[in-house]
């Protein structure tokens, strides 16, 4: 049971599009789980579905090979715009950002995903994409019920999907480019 990472991630990034943005970034190292590559794929969905470039250093790795947080090295040119793996990776790059003397959303916007306490905790508070945990609890739990009552079911991935949450770490009108 896992939460929609690829449409999740498609969704941000096509808002951020919608806002006006045209360059940008994804922050995450792409094989370190499968929920990062996931979302890593809508984002890419994204990018080729509204014809925009892709520029591979703009793709940010966000952890090491044991899967620790490691510092983000920015690109020489900054995208308008980031879309991260979580909200934690988000919180970190908009502190890196802020020290660096980027205004977010104003100079970068930046979105996260899962809807966790980093989202409201980040200044500003952080758009993200909202994982359905109580459902994916009840899917779980009625798979487990299933299975040790010996009742038929079926075998397999489910795919719960999720929403998005509008907070000020994108800006509330689009831009003008």
């Amino acid at each position: 049971v896992i939460s929609d990472g690829v449409s999740g991630a498609f969704q941000l990034t096509s808002y951020l599009v919608s806002l006006g943005y045209k360059s940008i970034g994804y922050v995450g190292t792409l094989l370190a789980t499968s929920s990062i590559l996931d979302r890593y794929l809508g984002y890419h969905k994204a990018i080729l579905t509204h014809g925009l470039s892709m520029r591979q250093d703009w793709i940010l790795p966000d952890r090491d090979e044991d899967g620790h947080f490691i510092d983000i090295q920015l690109p020489e040119e900054i995208p308008s715009a980031f879309v991260c793996n979580c909200d934690e990776t988000a919180y970190l790059l908009m502190g890196k950002l802020k020290d660096l003397g980027y205004d977010i959303p104003q100079d970068v916007a930046i979105v996260g995903f899962d809807d966790f306490r980093f989202a409201t905790l980040a200044d500003p508070p952080l758009t993200t994409y909202k994982v359905n945990v109580p459902t994916m609890g009840k899917v779980t739990v009625n798979r487990i019920i299933r299975k040790m009552a010996k009742a038929p079911y079926t075998k397999g991935c489910s795919i719960i999907s999720g929403e998005m949450v509008l907070r000020a770490s994108t800006p509330a009108n689009p831009i003008i480019s």
